[in-house]
């Protein structure tokens, strides 16, 4: 089963990335709210999950430092390739819905039924 390719995924991936850049300079009004929904993603991760110290590691390597494919980021952290995507999901998903595009833009392809 496929699963679905939301139109805001690629956005929100260019958001995770851009964080460590944020971090050092923003320089408008859409890179600070950027900025906070990965700030803030970060900050429920710790609060809420298991596993904080991994699952922060694994967007590192993935995301910020951008040495891992996510399978080799698994690995590096002893988790699952499965695990992995799920942690991954979860965190886009919570920037998508700080940045408030979860759900608002829902998937890339729909069909017309006539």
């Amino acid at each position: 089963m496929s699963h679905p390719h939301y139109k805001w995924l690629s956005y929100v991936r260019a958001v995770v990335k851009a964080y460590p850049r944020y971090k050092k300079q923003v320089h408008n009004a859409d890179e600070q709210a950027e900025y906070e929904a990965v700030r803030d993603a970060i900050i429920e991760t710790e609060r809420t999950k298991d596993n904080y110290n991994a699952r922060m590691t694994l967007i590192n390597l993935v995301f910020w430092k951008q040495t891992h494919t996510l399978q080799g980021a698994a690995m590096q952290v002893g988790y699952s390739y499965s695990q992995a995507r799920r942690i991954q999901r979860d965190f886009l998903h919570l920037v998508a819905k700080n940045l408030g595009v979860y759900g608002r833009m829902s998937f890339q392809s729909q069909k017309t039924v006539l």
